[in-house]
């Protein structure tokens, strides 16, 4: 029998997490249930949810546990219980994400644990425990178990022997069910969705893809990931149509329409091609920024910074899966810097209170010593950390002991960069005395001062071969051994970031005004100057740099855009914000990024998707339409017109034609579509040619907490009624129709996009 009282002061108490232990049965669960229907139970919380887990369905060894159809499931019962506790809050419930990446779902019910009580029945595994992790310390957490070793530290444990009704045999591993051969049919998708919403579908779809990991499927599961905000809380058939047309990688069935009039996209939505998604990781904390991010051999490493209220986390993240492996909270720290071990042993941070780096164990989170400076490089094989100060002294220290190998006097004047060669022999330095110096780690011993200037970034050329340097008054590459200095551009501005190939073959640097830089480090010869997004408002933003280990590919600008250094094309990207060439795996496969509030784990290798131009997701301020529109002309500040074909979006030469950019005024919208419109801004409005339909871009109110896409409505003017709807560009700044109002174009900070608008009188 189960002992209510102590259960009732386990869930009156402290404590957040209480464990009911005891071996498996009907009773056991009946008796919980009708526990948690007492008056008096109902009434002590705001709400109480309920998830039954069981025995996992046995999943294939390749398939990383995220992916997993049990993990989906789980997902899909979290969202069936924010949808629960959502019917109370309805509008709090609107700004919800459905989430359908696992990290999601915690996420989202970690936000609404204040005050309820959720009861998870037949807990069998960590991995189930550990999604529970961020609202136990905010809601009240009930774990129904056979294992009491399963429960987190400090769970009050409430014994529940020989509980009435038969224990049963003890459960086998499930086996996969069947899955179902139309999962990517897009009308039967829709369908699926219109049920149970998009974790509904991506429950479906893991079971296909542990079935078979069959690359359609891969594909559709990882864009519903990516694009899950745009179907949260959709159950209008035509719209949800719509949305699997324009975002998801199906072909349409034969005879298949989202029933019009709907709008299609006209060529593949900017920013999400040659970069495909692997993992979405969800930031916690809305309100915190992502300030760095640094990948290891085996590991992700986050820190995020509170601007308000102060405060930073440290963050070591389990990539490819998703899991959060440690939590390091620092009270009261503005940005704070990291340095970390290849191998994870040990971490060095920096808040802006401190005057040098701590040095810590990251499991057990103790610190074991300080070294003063603000600059930092480790060696390649984290055998000794080196921090810079202001004075110019250099201090080598052994990680293992912390003990000072070397103290070096090497600059007069505040060091600005390090940079370490690739075999850990040499540890180069540039300072504000304008000079740049090369001292031997074995024996501490500075060699000759390298004078050219003020020197902001300093990086090794894989080899060891070439130091490349770079400051206001150019780049420069030196010789290790004999201190040769070469300049091989004249500077000019404000260094943003400096990389090299993995093979030494090319250099890259990116100043401020003069963009991307791709040099050729056997002549010093400039390869190419490829124009980079720097984010909304170029002058503030800081243009980032990354190189492939083999050199294959460049990542540039901010958001991040791929380019072949060998030509110089622009081969893709992706919409994300905070990222650096410390986020690239070891082999290049996948690096990191900050995208919206998540970190995203991109694979650089996925082939192009059809019919995409990378040019479509640079940043667009003003569009015109051609009088019979056949070409649109785009233009952001300080660049000369682009123009697109209408049709297709392909890249088209300069036309002939005098392009005029004029504003357009907003369209007015009426008092109904204003008050539909309610929680949303209303960016841009425009009539179709014929007057018959209004297409509104909204924004929003929530833009800055969960959502993250603008929408394109169009209304029927006559009734003020909404007839189409789909999400478009996350920063969008206006929309237009074409002369004879079979389409519609969308611009703004994410790029362009067009899309088509078919009526009833077209099918």
């Amino acid at each position: 029998m189960i002992d209510f009282e102590r259960l009732d002061r386990a869930l009156t108490g402290t404590a957040h997490v209480v464990g009911l232990v005891g071996p498996p049965g009907s009773g056991r669960t009946t008796l919980a249930s009708a526990y948690c229907a007492r008056p008096e139970i109902i009434r002590r919380f705001r709400g109480i949810g309920r998830i039954s887990l069981g025995t996992p369905p046995d999943t294939p060894g390749w398939l990383p546990w995220p992916d997993s159809p049990a993990a989906a499931e789980l997902t899909l019962q979290i969202a069936r219980t924010l949808k629960q506790w959502g019917s109370h809050e309805p509008r709090r419930y609107h700004q919800v994400r459905e989430p359908v990446a696992v990290d999601q779902a915690a996420a989202e019910l970690a936000a609404w644990g204040d005050g309820r009580l959720l009861v998870v029945d037949e807990v069998v595994s960590a991995e189930q425990v550990a999604m529970f992790e961020g609202y136990q310390r905010r809601g009240r957490l009930l774990l129904i178990t056979e294992h009491v070793s399963l429960l987190p530290r400090g769970a009050v444990v409430v014994w529940a022997p020989s509980p009435p009704g038969e224990p049963g045999p003890r459960p086998e591993p499930r086996r996969l069910p069947e899955p179902n051969s139309l999962v990517t049919d897009p009308r039967w998708m829709s369908e699926r969705l219109a049920e149970d919403g998009a974790p509904g579908l991506a429950a479906d779809l893991a079971l296909a893809w542990a079935a078979r990991a069959d690359p359609a499927v891969v594909a559709v599961a990882r864009t519903l990931r990516d694009e899950e905000d745009a179907f949260a809380a959709v159950r209008e058939p035509r719209t949800l149509a719509a949305l699997v047309s324009a975002l998801l990688p199906v072909a349409p069935a034969e005879g298949y329409r989202p029933g019009p009039p709907y709008l299609v996209n006209r060529w593949p939505p900017p920013g999400r091609f040659g970069a495909a998604l692997i993992r979405r990781i969800p930031v916690e904390e809305a309100e915190n920024e992502l300030t760095d991010i640094l990948v290891t051999g085996n590991s992700l490493w986050t820190v995020t910074s509170d601007p308000v209220h102060g405060g930073a986390e440290i963050s070591r993240w389990e990539p490819l899966s998703g899991r959060r492996l440690i939590r390091l909270t620092l009270k009261e720290a503005g940005p704070v810097r990291i340095a970390v071990a290849p191998d994870d042993s040990w971490l060095a941070y920096s808040t802006p209170s401190d005057a040098g780096f701590n040095v810590a164990d990251p499991v057990t989170r103790r610190i074991h010593g300080f070294i003063p400076g603000r600059v930092a490089a480790a060696a390649p094989d984290g055998t000794w950390l080196a921090v810079a100060d202001e004075q110019g002294v250099v201090r080598i220290h052994d990680t293992g002991t912390l003990s000072l190998n070397h103290q070096v006097s090497v600059h007069w004047a505040q060091v600005t960069a390090l940079a370490v060669a690739p075999d850990g022999s040499w540890l180069a330095s540039a300072g504000k005395d304008g000079t740049v110096r090369i001292t031997d780690v074995a024996t501490g011993r500075p060699g000759r001062a390298v004078t050219i200037g003020e020197v902001t970034h300093l990086a090794a050329v894989p080899g060891g071969m070439w130091l490349a340097a770079a400051g206001p008054y150019g780049v420069h590459l030196i010789q290790p051994s004999t201190g040769r200095n070469r300049r091989i551009h004249a500077g000019g501005g404000v260094p943003h970031a400096l990389t090299a190939a993995g093979d030494g073959s090319w250099l890259a640097a990116a100043y401020d005004g003069a963009g991307l830089l791709v040099f050729d480090t056997t002549t010093g010869d400039l390869r190419h100057a490829p124009p980079v997004p720097a984010g909304f408002f170029p002058r503030w933003s800081r243009v980032r740099l990354a190189a492939a280990p083999d050199g294959s590919w460049l990542a540039a600008g901010n958001p991040l855009r791929i380019y072949d250094p060998v030509t110089g094309e622009h081969r893709g990207g992706f919409p994300a914000g905070t990222w650096s060439g410390r986020a690239v795996a070891p082999d290049g496969s996948w690096m990191a990024a900050h995208a919206g509030h998540d970190v995203v784990i991109l694979d650089l290798h996925a082939p192009p998707v059809p019919g995409a131009e990378p040019g479509h997701a640079d940043l667009v301020q003003e569009l015109v339409v051609a009088p019979d529109g056949s070409w649109l002309a785009t233009r952001s500040a300080q660049e000369a017109p682009r123009f697109w074909d209408a049709t297709n979006g392909r890249r088209l030469p300069v036309q002939a034609a005098d392009v005029t950019f004029e504003a357009t005024p907003t369209a007015e919208t009426g008092d109904a579509v204003r008050s539909a419109h309610d929680g949303h801004t209303i960016i841009s409005a425009d009539v179709s040619p014929d007057g018959r339909w209004l297409a509104v871009l909204d924004l929003p109110d929530a833009y800055h907490g969960r959502l993250r896409h603008s929408w394109l409505r169009v209304y029927d003017r006559a009734a003020s009624l909404e007839v189409a709807a789909v999400p478009v560009l996350e920063v969008a700044l206006g929309c237009r129709w074409s002369p004879d109002g079979t389409a519609l174009f969308v611009w703004g900070g994410d790029g362009v996009q067009g899309f088509t608008w078919v009526t009833q009188s077209r099918v």
